[in-house]
C-alpha cells in the first residue's frame, strides 16, 4: 500500500498533482476526504470532480475540525488522501 496527501485548492492543481505522483484512476485505489467545510455545495463540487476523474475509484469522506497532511495539523481545509493497494480489494457498504 501506498499513501499520498495534499490539500484540495482546486481542480487544476489536485488534477497536477495525481499526474505528478502518478496517481491513476483504478479499481484499488481508496480516495479519503477529510474537510472541515460542512457545505453540501462545497461537498457535491468535490463528489463531481472525483467522479469524473476517478470513477473506478472508491471514495470515501468525513467533516473535521482538524485536518492532519504529510504530519502538519490544519484547520478550516480539506485534505485528500489517496492510498494504492496492490492485493486488497476495495468494497462499497452503505448502511
Amino acid at each position: 500500500m501506498k499513501t499520498t496527501n495534499t490539500y484540495f485548492n482546486s481542480e487544476h492543481e489536485l488534477l497536477e498533482f495525481a499526474k505528478k505522483e502518478n496517481i491513476c484512476d483504478d479499481e484499488k485505489l481508496l480516495i479519503q476526504i477529510f474537510t472541515s467545510k460542512n457545505n453540501f455545495e462545497f461537498i457535491k463540487k468535490l463528489l463531481s470532480i472525483f467522479t469524473k476523474h476517478f470513477p473506478k475509484s472508491t471514495l470515501i469522506g468525513s467533516t473535521t475540525d482538524g485536518e492532519i497532511c504529510n504530519g502538519k495539523v490544519s484547520t478550516k481545509k480539506t485534505v485528500i488522501s489517496f492510498s494504492s493497494f496492490e492485493k486488497t480489494n476495495l468494497e462499497i457498504y452503505i448502511s
